[in-house]
């Protein structure tokens, strides 16, 4: 009987499907709503659940970018908005759809860096009421319904509506920011392009981010985020995007409405069009930087951003053909067990010379007053850092991780030194297995203090830099978990 019943069902589908041929063929074929949450209204569209296509509607399961998991109740989408018109949150539960507003403010938006102005918050409740933005664009929208109750003391069940001006950053701006320089509007399609971005060597590395940041902050403990950037295969949060050559290159990202993960809705090209020009580093002024450079005349604190020790002035370089070569006026008294950089003055842009560093800290073994060198082959675009101090002798060092978030399916190992940027390859890193709970990884011969990161083989979770490892180390991961 029960072979009986479905095969019934079957040829009844299958009169159907005659049926709707017989009338001309031009019945459109409904969408197969799945069970989820949506955003509909005129302001997006689709007016309600039965419209055609709605599915391109539908939110993707959140994720806190401070555990890297899947958050009960927490829901995402990155969406366009018609400004003065209408739009509802439902939640399609088999037969029953459950209807959900907020009473929107416009509010600056909690980031980890500064907060984003122009956006909406609300508290968030089952209701029929609709509700709308002033003006119309792409927003990314957070929906939290605070099931573990864990954002009482930040206004409990919200939603943020965040408008979105995609930039680029990494290798092309010292991993600051850039936006767009400009967009095409097709059909719901949206494409925003960076012309001439130079990427300065092999496999250079960029993310997108919507805003100078790179998390919103839903909980006034900082412990619940979503993330803002697109990186590897266009995941939120995901790897670097690497590109195998250095050169100039237009790279445009698009966005075309789709169903689900936050994935499916980006596409992106980073086409080569140009190698790099020679510059010239004349008028460039570069300066030490760092909790190694000690307190001593010429020094001063860091007035950047980077807030990190003393900078020290090499001042302009002198030029020869297509070398430049900056010293330091005296011997530099460097401390030992911690780390400096070289960089452009308070890293920024010099001229037509684009802010830039040296890339990984330059870790101190011993105390030591030394002269610095720094030269730059332009044609090359190399740069290298001499500082004349003695290195400490290779040595074995094992290093072990434990404390390892569950939620983290794959483990890898990332680690530098003064004289290796990459001593685990290029990031993330190896990957490395889980054993009895634990990760267990021996650096044969290097020169220590090395630094090591362990994270979720790219995902976007990680440790902070674990800096001037010497000997034997344990890392407990979860204690040790990158928050910003």
């Amino acid at each position: 009987m029960k072979k009986f019943s479905v095969l019934m069902c079957a040829i009844a589908m299958i009169g159907m499907t005659f049926t709707s041929c017989n009338n001309g063929g031009n019945t459109p074929i409904p969408d197969i709503v799945e069970n989820g949450f949506y955003v509909v209204g005129d302001a997006t569209g689709f007016a309600n659940l039965q419209t055609t296509g709605v599915s391109v509607c539908q939110m993707a399961n959140g994720v806190n970018e401070v555990t890297k998991a899947q958050r009960d109740g927490m829901y995402e989408k990155y969406i366009l908005l018609e400004g003065g018109k209408e739009f509802s949150f439902l939640e399609k539960k088999g037969e029953l759809v459950v209807n959900y507003t907020a009473s929107l403010e416009k509010k600056n938006i909690t980031t980890d860096g500064v907060d984003l102005e122009g956006g909406y918050w609300g508290k968030i409740s089952e209701g029929t009421a609709t509700m709308k933005v002033e003006e119309t664009g792409l927003y990314h929208i957070v929906l939290d319904l605070n099931a573990d109750k864990q954002l009482d003391a930040a206004g409990g069940a919200q939603v943020i509506i965040a408008p979105v001006t995609w930039g680029v950053r990494g290798a092309m701006n010292g991993w600051s920011w850039t936006k767009y320089e400009g967009e095409a509007k097709e059909n719901g399609t949206i494409t925003w392009a960076w012309k001439n971005q130079e990427m300065g060597a092999d496999n250079a590395e960029f993310k997108f981010a919507h805003g100078n940041f790179w998390k919103i902050n839903l909980d006034v403990a900082e412990q619940v985020k979503a993330e803002v950037s697109l990186g590897k295969d266009m995941v939120a949060g995901g790897g670097n995007i690497v590109v195998e050559q250095k050169g100039m290159y237009d790279i445009t990202l698009t966005f075309k409405l789709a169903k689900g993960d936050i994935k499916n809705s980006f596409s992106m090209e980073a086409k080569k069009v140009g190698d790099i020009a020679v510059k010239d580093y004349s008028n460039c002024e570069l300066e030490l930087v760092g909790d190694a450079v000690a307190d001593q005349a010429g020094a001063s604190p860091d007035p950047s951003s980077w807030g990190w020790g003393n900078v020290y002035s090499l001042g302009k370089p002198v030029k020869s053909g297509d070398i430049y070569t900056w010293k330091s006026a005296g011997k530099v008294k460097l401390v030992g067990g911690k780390a400096y950089k070289v960089r452009t003055k308070n890293f920024e842009d010099q001229g037509d010379i684009k802010a830039f560093d040296n890339g990984a800290n330059i870790d101190v073994a011993a105390d030591v007053e030394t002269e610095i060198t720094v030269i730059m082959d332009a044609q090359k675009g190399e740069m290298t850092v001499e500082d004349g101090s003695v290195p400490a002798d290779p040595v074995n060092i094992t290093v072990t991780a434990v404390n390892i978030p569950a939620e983290w399916t794959e483990v890898a190992i990332y680690a530098w030194n003064g004289s290796d940027n990459k001593l685990c390859g290029a990031w993330p890193g190896t990957k490395v297995d889980v054993v009895d709970g634990k990760v267990v990884y021996e650096f044969k011969n290097v020169v220590p203090p090395i630094s090591v990161i362990f994270n979720n083989n790219g995902g976007g979770a990680q440790t902070e830099n674990m800096t001037g490892i010497s000997a034997d180390t344990e890392i407990d991961v979860t204690q040790n978990l990158k928050t910003k």
